[in-house]
């Protein structure tokens, strides 16, 4: 069957939707006190950890965890000075919040990280100058929070590396011009890190877009940008494969989303315009978490966001596989893919012998599945209905990859699919062949 004849299967059996992203104020029975400057990261084992910030009593150092719609203030003995304009990010590899400088009786240079239930303090034997206003973000390609710019004094443009035991200084033949409160987040479609925006000392706000590859700052030359901003947020959604920026002094109120190579405008119903607020990615329920910040001249708000689409893309397990001679191959998105309208989405198989022949049979989900047994494959089973099958020849690493390009139509929306992979093994069985684990996977509009 050709991608043209698959396609018009899947217009045929859908119908309409527009339902894009969108802001919904949350009202929870309890939430932290309004204030700006503090900070929001992912937190291991699913929510949003919030810790610190200044509201009407002072700096702080309270801790909340945001779960299941609900805030919760949570209570431990060690934990950082009270502080404002400080930094977070999740280290994903390690499983750890790390936490660094800020406005403190610390003096701003020091480094903590959170494992989900204590705070650990640092003493690595390199680190940043004492700072406020940087921004830190996690590069998920190479496994280090990076830190970049603030305030000491003057602005900096300093470019620093948490491994999880020591801070690197990092330098660059082009970096951008030294400011704090700029955005900072990663590229989940081209990787690196992207920065925008902040403000340095009498200089006007910036509107400039740079990458962060590791080794190198690039600018890059958008042709769409967001206004000239500072202290405004910026996050990975990794689900949707998007960069949002929200708020700022630039007091724009749409939403800014990076796409790995250019910036587009949501024109929603938003929040109240603010600066001093913060984003932090729901993993669990996919969404973004908007708290509190502070319209100059009014007093900080105290309100929950979420920034989230009705219509996500999916992809779960559907079915166990069966083992070969190199374990049993395991179906998933490739990278951070998913089956978003408009877009390429991009499964692969792993596990596979080296150079293995794999096809990938794509299709409905089985009712009941079929035993492969008489087949030659004992105690492997096909959960998918046939539509389309690809051939496919792994790499040495036992790696093959798949692809569907997805039109850019509402009318694809909500269309589900399912897909499992043949892999040829000799000898494995009477068969010579394995099955991977089964996936469904439904298109989403972003």
């Amino acid at each position: 069957m050709t991608m043209m004849r698959f396609g018009l299967t899947l217009a045929f059996v859908v119908g309409t939707t527009t339902a894009q992203a969108h802001w919904t104020q949350l009202y929870t029975a309890q939430t932290p006190s309004p204030r700006e400057f503090h900070a929001m990261a992912t937190e291991p084992g699913g929510g949003i950890l919030l810790f610190g910030g200044e509201d009407s009593t002072g700096r702080r150092n309270d801790i909340w965890r945001f779960r299941n719609n609900a805030w919760q203030q949570v209570f431990v003995g060690t934990r950082p000075s009270p502080r404002y304009s400080h930094a977070m990010a999740f280290d994903r590899g390690r499983g750890v919040v790390v936490l660094f400088g800020g406005n403190s009786n610390q003096g701003g240079s020091d480094t903590w990280e959170w494992n989900g239930f204590t705070w650990a303090g640092r003493n690595p034997t390199s680190q940043p100058s004492p700072r406020t206003g940087h921004a830190m973000a996690y590069d998920h390609d190479r496994g280090v929070s990076v830190l970049f710019g603030g305030q000491a004094g003057n602005s900096l443009n300093d470019t620093w590396e948490w491994n999880g035991s020591d801070w690197l200084a990092r330098s660059s033949p082009n970096a951008p011009g030294a400011r704090r409160n700029s955005g900072l987040a990663y590229d989940p479609t081209a990787g690196g890190l992207i920065l925008f925006g902040g403000i340095a000392n009498n200089q006007p706000l910036f509107t400039d877009t740079w990458r962060w590859n590791g080794a190198a700052w690039q600018q890059l030359q958008p042709g769409n940008s967001p206004i000239a901003r500072a202290t405004t947020a910026m996050i990975s959604d990794l689900d949707r494969g998007r960069i949002v920026l929200w708020g700022g002094s630039g007091f724009d109120t749409a939403v800014w989303e990076w796409d790995g190579s250019n910036w587009h405008m949501h024109t929603l119903t938003p929040p109240s315009p603010r600066s001093g607020h913060a984003l932090a990615y729901d993993e669990a329920r996919r969404r973004t978490i908007s708290f509190a910040g502070r319209l100059q001249g009014y007093p900080s708000y105290g309100d929950t966001w979420t920034y989230a689409t009705p219509t996500p893309a999916r992809f779960e397990t559907a079915g166990p596989g069966c083992t070969g001679s190199s374990g049993q191959p395991e179906l998933r998105r490739a990278g951070f893919s998913l089956p978003w309208v408009g877009d390429v989405f991009e499964s692969a198989v792993t596990s596979t012998p080296a150079s293995a022949a794999t096809i990938f049979a794509t299709g409905f989900e089985a009712v009941s599945p079929t035993a492969l047994d008489p087949f030659g494959m004992p105690g492997c089973n096909l959960f998918v209905t046939l539509l389309e099958t690809q051939f496919r020849i792994a790499s040495s690493a036992g790696v093959a990859t798949w692809d569907l390009r997805i039109p850019n139509s509402p009318t694809f929306a909500g269309v589900e699919l399912a897909q499992q992979v043949l892999v040829l093994d000799p000898g494995v069985n009477a068969a010579g062949a394995v099955v991977s684990n089964a996936a469904r996977f439904v298109v989403g509009i972003r």
